[in-house]
């Protein structure tokens, strides 16, 4: 889980990608940043989510604190 690297799970991915365009079936994927999520978009995938609620919550608080820490 989360060894998105990994040629295993690479591997798996192109295939089901490729096997999604021959098909003329969308593809869709959910992405812990814009910048994770750009990948997917260049090859074709339009479902696309770039966060979770637990990520951006935290990334919000972590924001908070850093803003009170400072000022």
């Amino acid at each position: 889980m989360g060894q998105l690297d990994d040629p295993i799970v690479v591997n798996a991915i192109e295939h089901i990608t490729q096997t999604c365009h021959a098909a003329g079936v969308k593809l869709g994927v959910f992405t812990t940043s814009a910048e994770a999520a750009i990948p997917y978009i260049e090859r074709g995938f339009t479902l696309i989510t770039a966060g979770t609620d637990t990520l951006l919550l935290g990334q919000g608080g972590r924001d908070i604190a850093e803003k009170i820490k400072g000022g």
